[in-house]
């Protein structure tokens, strides 16, 4: 555990009121709170939404993927659960029945992202939109990383993540549309110590964000970045306890998957491009 004090946490987006300023398309660009055009916040209305799509989800056996994958399901979409841990990930395809697919993955093994792609595609005929939510977190000051550290940490956070976008790409394109939305974190805009390579493979998602958007034939292939202040997940507890940060002052996973959910089906389409902060604070 690492003690941190509130002007860093501040620095980091956990505690601060302000807005993030952010460097997007060779502009600055200032992000405020998700707007939510439903009639109520995190509330989707699927009457008026294109239901059935097929999402693939990584890191869908715990903490914001599983709820991402529940929201999805509950909302009339079908899923592809990805992650390495089989027992989790059928654990939460078991609750939902027949419209999940499980599909072991190592996004570390670029041989894993191309048969997840490949497989969802041959059981369920088509692909939607993919969300990259995995990540690998290594807690290391700067003088002690080593290279296995950084390469487990951005073949996860970074490669894994564009190689599913370059598998899903042609296909995408034949079908004219698609939808990728990228989880980021707060530590690629304004970092915490000792989270140097976590922190650089989520920089490397922001900047995949808009390499999609400018290499897209029709506009129909959609892509966000959504930029993530702390959420109650073991990842965070890993960093910080519950006496420096409770519970009541972060997000909640389910509220991080209602806005996912409102990306892949169009709610926030004015928003593309963006690195979209998206903290605790920003709801109250």
């Amino acid at each position: 555990m690492v003690d941190f004090d509130d002007r860093t946490l501040e620095r980091a987006g956990v505690l601060s009121d302000g807005w993030g300023r952010h460097i997007i398309g060779g502009g600055a660009r200032t992000a405020g709170p998700p707007r939510f055009d439903s009639a109520q916040h995190g509330e989707v209305i699927v009457s008026e939404i294109e239901e059935g799509r097929v999402v693939i989800v990584t890191g869908a056996g715990s903490g914001v993927g599983e709820a991402t994958v529940r929201t999805l399901h509950r909302t009339g979409h079908r899923v592809a659960l990805a992650g390495r841990t089989t027992e989790r990930l059928q654990r939460v395809a078991d609750d939902l029945g027949s419209s999940c697919l499980v599909v072991p993955t190592d996004l570390a093994q670029p041989e894993s992202c191309e048969r997840l792609i490949a497989r969802t595609i041959e059981h369920f005929g088509r692909l939607d939109a993919l969300v990259n939510n995995a990540g690998h977190l290594e807690v290391v000051p700067i003088g002690e990383l080593d290279h296995h550290m950084l390469e487990r940490s951005f073949r996860t956070n970074a490669i894994g993540p564009i190689l599913l976008v370059k598998h899903a790409w042609r296909h995408f394109v034949e079908s004219g549309a698609g939808c990728i939305v990228n989880i980021s974190s707060m530590a690629s805009l304004d970092p915490l110590p000792h989270v140097t390579a976590y922190a650089a493979g989520k920089s490397a998602l922001d900047s995949l964000t808009r390499s999609i958007l400018a290499e897209r034939p029709a506009t129909s292939i959609r892509a966000f970045t959504i930029s993530l202040g702390a959420v109650e997940t073991d990842m965070l507890r890993s960093l910080v306890d519950h006496d420096t940060l409770p519970s009541h002052e972060c997000l909640t996973p389910d509220q991080v998957a209602s806005h996912i959910c409102e990306l892949i089906d169009g709610v926030h389409d004015h928003r593309e491009g963006e690195v979209m902060t998206y903290r605790k604070q920003d709801l109250d």
